[in-house]
């Protein structure tokens, strides 16, 4: 049995391992002709990578530049796309996103995903199907 503490043992050990992967991670940001951050982007060819948003420390991550509240795209297993929710521009960027979610081998979600204090939510999608 690769778990003999059973499903405690399995989100414990796949907790900590999209913990470590989160680590090795270094956000690049985005910004506008403003000088604006308008949103930052996770990128690594690691099957990981789409996990690391359910990640304790993700959150935080972006707390200084993009604020406590966050909208975040995955569209496809490689590539994590945060957004600040406040004066956030994420409607600009639906249809790269789309795209990025057409196009990719490993396809993530066409969901929005709302990051808060209280947790992570669907509030609604970059591509209708």
């Amino acid at each position: 049995m690769a778990f003999p503490g059973g499903w405690k043992e399995f989100f414990e050990k796949g907790q900590a391992a999209i913990a470590a992967h989160l680590k090795t991670l270094k956000p690049s940001y985005r910004r506008g002709a403003d000088k604006v951050i308008e949103y930052a982007i996770l990128q690594a060819e690691h099957p990981l990578t789409a996990s690391v948003i359910i990640a304790p420390g993700f959150k935080s991550l972006f707390a200084d530049t993009l604020g406590e509240n966050l909208l975040i795209a995955v569209p496809n297993r490689y590539t994590i796309l945060v957004f600040p929710k406040l004066a956030g521009k994420m409607p600009e960027y639906h249809a790269v996103l789309a795209d990025l979610y057409k196009d990719a081998t490993y396809p993530g979600s066409p969901e929005i995903f709302e990051l808060t204090s209280e947790g992570i939510r669907v509030v609604g999608a970059f591509q209708s199907d």
